[in-house]
């Protein structure tokens, strides 16, 4: 389970119902996310990144990596 703050409320992906890929999660522990949109951003740049990986785009990881790591502010 990963917790995180969503609109500075404590929350988790199993509360939420949201799979984040095992690669980036230690990523999303603790973060802050203004809204739901930001949240969604985040997981779906990290989905992106894990699907490309799997597909041997290493271009494209970095790519969707970069825009994970900008949305998540670290």
């Amino acid at each position: 389970m990963v917790t995180f703050k969503v609109a500075g409320k404590v929350t988790s992906d199993d509360q939420l119902l949201i799979m984040i890929p095992r690669r980036y999660r230690d990523m999303f522990e603790g973060c802050e996310f203004l809204d739901m949109h930001e949240l969604s951003m985040a997981v779906m740049h990290a989905s992106c990144a894990n699907e490309a990986r799997y597909y041997n785009r290493p271009w494209k990881v970095e790519e969707y990596e970069h825009d994970l790591m900008r949305v998540l502010k670290k």
